[in-house]
């Protein structure tokens, strides 16, 4: 048995010796560890260079920054031996080499008491954060359970060290399932286990060991789009696996901190929009915010669109599919309060609707429409832009996008037909849609001298409590 450990990296200097400290303190040692640079601007890869000059079994993928997903799956593509590289360059302490066909790799770094680098063959994957660690016998437990099941799910804890002490993470995911013993679960367990706990949702990246023959013959990776990809991967994970082996103890240590991927702190700055989504800030006007809400937003999508299609093609799941593709539809609607979607993200959407209607869950969509109608948008855009003066560059902006951008039916007179009607129109009753609708009336009827009507009304909605 040989374990693949995929650590990401992204400028966490403080913590990144005590996570590889730990690894290095693990009494199971048939290991390698895949580092993955993704594009850290502190001294964070010459830190990974300190433990890959002391300990042949670490080296670095090094590359441009693409997000946590992006880097993750760089490190499974290498362990199935899916890139390729060729020799770079030499000096005393490492051996560079060029990938032929990731072009978002910069260099993969060995140490020279390697001599070269060859791809092992691993039995098994586990990633671990880089500001997070493990307890020393995280592996040696694992291996005990692992040849004969798809995975072994161990606990984690959440902790805190810099942030408000009246915070207390104690969110914990295995807690929730009441196991109060070690357990092995068939699939039909599994499935008995999400039915009882009606579970709407599996996010599960670092609390396991998995088979990597499994995880190959799923040909399963991370989605690259946004926030939550490991709401997808575990929940194909764990639907698909024929045995789960559940190893109740609490074996990874959870950092929580500012300026992570997750962001607990929720204080969005111009130094925590993460170079891979800079993008987003010009099409969003340098409104931090709602650049990084986006990013998640477009995550969640993406990830409640790939789950709908797996049951879309796979009906054996009723009540669980009910459950889990409705709980992310309304959760999107909490989110979707944007004045562009950029990347013709809608599309999603409409289908994610017409899977709830096909299979009788459903008939959502009245909301939607009225949060994406041009009106909200221009709404939104007045009340969220900070800088006045760039406002009317905006609203053209927004206007033209919008044309890109509708849903399918948009018409609002349509909307009836849903089973949100109602809290539709409770919708176009906020200040938001009505500020949009008042621009919307001044631009067609401005030649009749619109503009004192216009600031009548905008001035009676901000008076209005």
């Amino acid at each position: 048995m040989k374990v693949g450990i995929a650590v990401p990296i992204y400028n966490t200097q403080e913590y990144l010796k005590e996570c590889l400290d730990s690894i290095l303190k693990q009494k199971f040692n048939n290991f390698e560890v895949c580092l993955i640079n993704d594009g850290s601007s502190d001294d964070s890869l010459k830190i990974a260079l300190e433990y890959v000059k002391k300990d042949k079994r670490f080296f670095i993928i090094d590359k441009v920054n693409k997000g946590q997903s992006a880097a993750r799956n760089n490190a499974i593509a290498y362990f199935k031996n899916e890139i390729s590289f060729t020799l770079d360059k030499k000096d005393d302490d490492f051996i560079y080499y060029k990938s032929t066909n990731k072009k978002d790799i910069k260099n993969i770094i060995c140490s020279r008491k390697k001599k070269q680098l060859k791809v092992t063959s691993i039995t098994h994957i586990i990633f671990l954060d880089s500001d997070d660690y493990w307890h020393e016998d995280i592996l040696s437990l694992c291996a005990k359970n692992a040849l004969s099941n798809d995975i072994v799910w161990f606990d984690f804890k959440m902790f805190t060290d810099e942030l408000d002490e009246s915070f207390n993470p104690s969110w914990n995911r295995m807690r929730k399932y009441d196991f109060n013993k070690d357990i092995i679960l068939k699939n039909q367990d599994i499935i008995n286990l999400f039915k009882e706990h009606q579970t709407t949702q599996f996010p599960f990246m670092v609390d396991g060991l998995i088979n990597f023959s499994y995880l190959k013959k799923l040909d399963l990776s991370l989605l690259n789009d946004g926030y939550a990809e490991d709401h997808y991967f575990g929940l194909m994970l764990f639907l698909q696996a024929s045995s789960v082996y559940v190893l109740n103890k609490q074996l990874y240590f959870y950092r929580v901190r500012v300026n992570s991927s997750c962001n607990f702190d929720k204080k969005i700055t111009k130094d925590s929009i993460l170079p891979h989504f800079k993008e987003l800030q010009d099409i969003f006007f340098n409104d931090y915010d709602m650049a990084k809400r986006f990013y998640n937003f477009k995550g969640y999508l993406i990830s409640a669109y790939n789950i709908m299609l797996f049951f879309k093609a796979h009906g054996k799941y009723g009540q669980i599919a009910h459950n889990i593709v409705c709980f992310y539809y309304n959760h999107l609607l909490s989110l979707a309060k944007f004045y562009v979607y950029p990347n013709n993200c809608l599309k999603y959407f409409e289908e994610i609707e017409e899977y709830l209607k096909d299979n009788n869950y459903a008939n959502f969509g009245a909301r939607i429409r009225v949060r994406t109608s041009l009106a909200y948008k221009l709404g939104l855009a007045c009340i969220n832009i900070k800088d006045k003066i760039k406002l009317p560059f905006l609203l053209i902006k927004v206007a033209k996008a919008h044309k890109n951008e509708k849903i399918k039916n948009c018409n609002l007179s349509f909307i009836k037909q849903y089973q949100d009607y109602n809290a539709a129109l409770q919708l176009k009753e906020h200040k938001t849609y009505k500020l949009g609708q008042e621009l919307i009336n001044l631009k067609k009827n401005w030649y009749k001298g619109a503009i004192f009507s216009f600031i009548k009304n905008v001035k009676k909605l901000y008076e209005k409590k």
